[in-house]
């Protein structure tokens, strides 16, 4: 014990030690606190562009499945305007479409 209270006062004789402030159940002092600030902050950030990059590749692929559908939307209209045209020749029907 008188070790570390030695080695304690060497420290605050030689500016070595900071200031430490009580959060929650932690003490931490002010570099540490701006240590787990930046931590968190940096991972906040990921999480960020991680939900971003999910977004843009949810709308890519919503994009992708209405571009399909209009493509099979207007083949369907082109097949049918075909097959009425057909059926109109087959039974000598001249309605206008």
């Amino acid at each position: 014990m008188r070790e570390r209270n030695e080695e304690l006062k060497e420290k605050i004789l030689n500016g070595e030690t900071e200031e430490s402030v009580a959060i929650g159940a932690g003490s931490y002092t002010k570099s540490e606190w701006s240590k787990f600030l930046k931590d968190f902050d940096d991972a906040q950030d990921m999480i960020k562009q991680q939900i971003r990059e999910e977004i843009t590749k949810r709308v890519e692929k919503q994009e992708k499945i209405e571009e399909i559908e209009d493509e099979k939307f207007e083949k369907d209209i082109d097949k049918d305007i075909q097959d009425k045209k057909e059926l109109e020749k087959e039974y000598g029907y001249a309605q206008k479409f």
